[in-house]
């Protein structure tokens, strides 16, 4: 597999990755909380080589951006179609 460090190598979409223009402050991923499981499903050619893109990460809610619904369970923004 040819890793390209401006893909993302769980979806081959654009990943803004900052540390390809040599700014790594300057990437999407410095600034969100994202489920690091996420990280396992990089095939391992890849890892070190390519970021993911911010649609694959499914970046976590900050706890101040949790909610509680009515029985106490946290309650994330994704969950609120489901609830």
């Amino acid at each position: 597999m040819s890793v390209d460090p401006a893909k993302c190598p769980l979806c081959d979409r654009p990943n803004a990755c900052g540390m390809v223009d040599g700014d790594p402050s300057s990437c999407w991923c410095m600034s969100v909380r994202f489920d690091p499981a996420v990280l396992d499903q990089l095939p391992d050619e890849a890892r070190g080589k390519a970021c993911i893109c911010p649609g694959c990460a499914r970046p976590l809610p900050s706890p101040a951006e949790q909610e509680t619904n009515q029985r106490g369970d946290k309650v994330f923004p994704s969950d609120r179609d489901v609830l």
